[in-house]
């Protein structure tokens, strides 16, 4: 297949760099160069993968850990005596969302995401089904390290704390 030109490129932040890279997985230098002056050298030479997001991956994947915290989390609930506060803090995204999708169900909140667009969209009439409260939310937003913090301690700049406690 011929590679596209990058005159004929879409529009779009990165579409001439991509464009190209959609068909030659690596662009000759010379068109690089033709690149347009605003494309943002970060879109021109990407950085070399790194091994680690594979080995997270696989690492989750295993130990099958998405699923385990998924279980926790209700059970660390039912385990809270009234008063009682659960802080949990993720060091990923899909922890994240598992656990603020957890949290907003406890304290009877719709969880949001695509399970609330697709009741809104298909089943407009009816009333979202909220969970009745049993937590209140300590942490609105995620706590996460100060600036100060994660100069210091490089790997706090990933932690997100969540907090609840039950009614």
């Amino acid at each position: 297949m011929q590679g596209c030109s990058l005159l004929h490129a879409k529009p779009c932040r990165r579409g001439r760099v991509r464009c190209c890279r959609r068909h030659r997985p690596r662009p000759a230098l010379g068109r690089l160069h033709a690149a347009p002056a605003g494309a943002a050298l970060k879109d021109l030479a990407a950085p070399a993968p790194s091994p680690a997001r594979p080995a997270q991956a696989l690492r989750i994947a295993v130990n099958d850990e998405l699923r385990a915290l998924e279980a926790a989390l209700p059970a660390a609930l039912d385990a809270l005596a009234p008063g009682g506060r659960l802080a949990v803090i993720t060091f990923h995204s899909l922890e994240d969302r598992i656990v603020k999708r957890a949290f907003l169900r406890a304290a009877g909140q719709p969880a949001g995401g695509q399970d609330a667009y697709m009741a809104r969209r298909y089943l407009p009439d009816e009333p979202a089904a909220a969970e009745p409260a049993r937590a209140r939310l300590l942490t609105r937003r995620p706590l996460v390290a100060a600036p100060a913090e994660a100069a210091a301690n490089p790997r706090s700049r990933s932690a997100k704390l969540r907090a609840l406690e039950k009614l």
